[in-house]
């Protein structure tokens, strides 16, 4: 058990607005990314007519692509449970019993370490689901997504993480919650 264990008015107290307001700021703006591409595809592929004869060269990069947006997410999904641990790890309070520290900077310590988890966590999602649409984007600009609307599998990622950052989405409850859990 970790010898800081703070106490849930501690937490209450020290978890302000401010501060669960630049997570929910954080988690919009990685939101917000892959669907500015997705206007711009929507637009590029509105105006299109579905081309009979696609070049068979846009045809294999887009394969090619696709493949790479599959082992992507299986690479970064596969990942999820590990790499933002391993990269929180270095601001989790820690420290022995003899060492006393105040509980303010202890408490600033565990919310960087909630801070650094999320945001490695939310990028973890947030490259598949970029490269995905920029994927599509290729594919609108060749003309291949609207003669093979196949393709249109590659905005899958940014709808997983769009449904991550929904029922994730940094609430002050969930907050302390998550960081309760970690002490208890």
């Amino acid at each position: 058990m970790n010898p800081f264990t703070p106490s849930p008015l501690e937490l209450e107290t020290f978890l302000t607005p401010q501060r669960v307001t630049i997570l929910q700021i954080i988690s919009i703006a990685i939101a917000l990314s892959p669907l500015s591409f997705l206007f711009v595809i929507v637009i590029l592929t509105s105006g299109s007519v579905p081309d009979e004869i696609t070049n068979t060269q846009h045809l294999e990069t887009l394969q090619s692509l696709s493949l790479v947006t599959v082992a992507l997410c299986m690479a970064s999904y596969s990942l999820l449970p590990v790499i933002p641990k391993i990269l929180s790890r270095k601001n989790e309070p820690q420290r022995d019993l003899s060492e006393r520290l105040n509980d303010a900077a202890e408490l600033e310590k565990v919310f960087k370490a909630y801070l650094s988890k999320h945001v490695v966590t939310l990028a973890m999602f947030e490259f598949p689901a970029i490269f995905g649409m920029v994927v599509c984007l290729i594919g609108a600009m060749n003309g291949v997504l609207s003669s093979n609307p196949l393709y249109w599998y590659n905005i899958i990622p940014a709808g997983i993480l769009l449904v991550y950052v929904a029922l994730t989405f940094p609430t002050k409850e969930r907050i302390l919650t998550t960081i309760r859990q970690r002490f208890h």
